[in-house]
């Protein structure tokens, strides 16, 4: 691992809900320049990877344009705030359970790919919100015990 946290290889583990709703669904993808781009465009790579790739991606779930990632911050190097755009009726015929799926999903692929991120944390439009798509409950922080599923 460099000092910049990122794995070693120019691979993305992504993951995604699995059409069952019952767990995540890994996918891998190469990206030519990985390891030349600092901390911060690695991790909007990933969740970009994530609104983006063929037939996995969380567009089945949200809209595009509902996943989008407008700004991330990196404190003392270890913490990332990802701050995403407001948009309305986010989940409308969503459940619950596939918003928290969609969540897991965005926690795992950060945690698993960038090790020397301690916590995450989501904003939008530059606020700390009580939901994110409207329906699940969000954290003002989540850490890597997170990524259990356990918190709904």
């Amino acid at each position: 691992m460099n000092q910049e946290g990122a794995a070693p290889t120019a691979n993305l583990s992504l993951y995604y809900p699995h059409q069952n709703l019952q767990s995540l669904k890994g996918y891998e993808i190469f990206v030519e320049d990985l390891r030349k781009m600092n901390l911060e465009q690695r991790i909007i790579r990933a969740v970009v990877s994530l609104s983006n790739a063929p037939d996995l991606s969380l567009v089945k779930v949200y809209e595009k344009q509902q996943f989008e990632l407008k700004n991330v911050f990196l404190k003392d190097g270890n913490q990332v705030f990802l701050e995403f755009r407001t948009t309305s009726s986010i989940s409308e015929g969503k459940s619950l359970r596939e918003e928290e799926l969609c969540l897991l999903a965005l926690l795992k692929t950060l945690f698993e790919n960038f090790p020397s991120l301690s916590t995450i944390s989501l904003l939008l439009d530059g606020q700390y919100r009580e939901t994110l798509w409207g329906k699940l409950w969000i954290r003002p922080e989540y850490d890597r015990r997170s990524i259990d599923g356990s918190f709904l």
